[in-house]
């Protein structure tokens, strides 16, 4: 069977896999190698690689602070295509140069993360207490339809997505919640995987949660901060 390469916007891929850590990583390695700079960006001249290095020193300072981390990446990458041995990240050139010129964008290429199937252990022990903490199998399952859903949307990016909601018999509202629930937090994931999320959340609470699109409001919203 021919590997499935799937296109998404940055939010909805670094939630696929979760590869935040890895495009972070790279683009630290990136902006802080002025060699590479220069031979990716083939400037010579010495004020725009000043200018190049300059935007590049402070888009990694961004990088570092969790603060401001987020709108760094969402800046600087334009596109993740995830394929199935790696993730291909399209780089906005224009950010770093800034000097007006339309420039071509840059590809990285980085390797997929090794992913852990969500049904691991369905028991672990609390540093706190010693107590034995039960995984909501309800969220696992809500998280799992949450990115059914977004691969089934994303299959279909001709329909919108009252029209795919009737094409699959399913209710349109139900689908709308579920495919937001596709962009939770990878800190929410881990907690709900882990069971060690707030007693509070729930299946129920999830299906009908405002839920925002910034990951830091959603887990203030979900009491994960």
């Amino acid at each position: 069977m021919a590997a499935r390469t799937v296109l998404a916007d940055v939010r909805l891929a670094l939630n696929m896999l979760q590869t935040e850590p890895d495009i972070v990583g790279h683009l630290t390695a990136l902006l802080g190698d002025q060699h590479q700079l220069r031979r990716i960006s083939c400037i010579t001249e010495g004020a725009r690689l000043n200018s190049l290095f300059a935007n590049a020193d402070r888009l990694l300072q961004e990088l570092e602070e969790p603060s401001s981390r987020e709108a760094a990446v969402r800046s600087l990458v334009k596109r993740v295509q995830i394929n199935s041995a790696d993730v291909a990240v399209n780089v906005a050139a224009d950010v770093l140069i800034g000097d007006g010129i339309d420039v071509a964008d840059w590809d990285l290429t980085l390797a997929s993360p090794p992913r852990k199937p969500f049904r691991e252990a369905k028991l672990l022990i609390s540093a706190g207490d010693n107590q034995k903490i039960e995984r909501d199998e309800k969220l696992v399952e809500l998280i799992s339809e949450a990115i059914e859903t977004r691969a089934l949307v994303m299959a279909s990016p001709e329909l919108a997505l009252h029209k795919l909601a009737e094409k699959e018999g399913r209710c349109r509202k139900q689908m709308t919640q579920l495919l937001k629930l596709s962009w939770l937090s990878p800190r929410i994931v881990d907690g709900v995987m882990r069971g060690t999320h707030p007693p509070s959340l729930s299946r129920k609470r999830l299906m009908t949660v405002d839920l925002p699109s910034c990951w830091s409001l959603q887990e203030h919203l979900l009491r994960f901060s």
